[in-house]
């Protein structure tokens, strides 16, 4: 059981603690083999817990403009379509949970990896202020060492957005 999370795995199937009894509606694909590698960022903000998670909701509705590197955004069905470098990207939304302040998407065939998954969770530390966390978790082994500073990127301009509500600055080429 991992406390901070609220999660607990049992049998292979995803459990929240307020449900134990029963799975989560996204039941986990059972993967063979290791496990995948995880890319991890935490911070601790400034910001309530609550002015923070209204941020990642309206990121999960593309209600926002959060990364810096992204040219052009839009909504296909349950898809958000992401441009960046003139390739586009295809975000499925899977969970987004306001009672835990957790979100999750994920987007297929990212970098030519088979398996991608996201996550972002607020927790609230009690003293005006939160901690943030994103983790992504991807099939390759040398995902993370390939993309640190792209990761390292975004993962500034989710804090700074978080922060301080206001979206990232569009690319130049796009700015016109």
């Amino acid at each position: 059981m991992h406390q901070s999370t609220g999660l607990r795995v049992a049998g292979g199937v995803l459990y929240r603690l307020d449900h134990i009894t029963r799975p989560l509606p996204h039941q986990p694909a059972v993967r063979k083999g290791p496990p995948v590698p995880i890319i991890f960022k935490s911070a601790s903000l400034k910001v309530s817990a609550a002015a923070a998670w209204e941020i990642v909701e309206r990121y999960m509705r593309n209600d926002i403009h959060v990364f810096s590197t992204a040219e052009k955004q839009r909504v296909e069905g349950p898809w958000r379509i992401i441009t960046s470098g003139g390739a586009e990207y295809r975000e499925l939304n899977l969970t987004v949970d306001p009672q835990h302040m957790f979100a999750s998407y994920t987007v297929p065939n990212v970098f030519d990896s088979t398996f991608h998954h996201a996550s972002m969770r607020v927790f609230d530390t009690g003293d005006g202020g939160c901690r943030f966390e994103w983790i992504t978790d991807v099939d390759s082994d040398t995902y993370e060492v390939d993309h640190t500073d792209l990761y390292d990127v975004l993962w500034a301009d989710l804090v700074k957005v978080v922060e301080t509500g206001q979206e990232a600055p569009w690319p130049a080429s796009t700015a016109d």
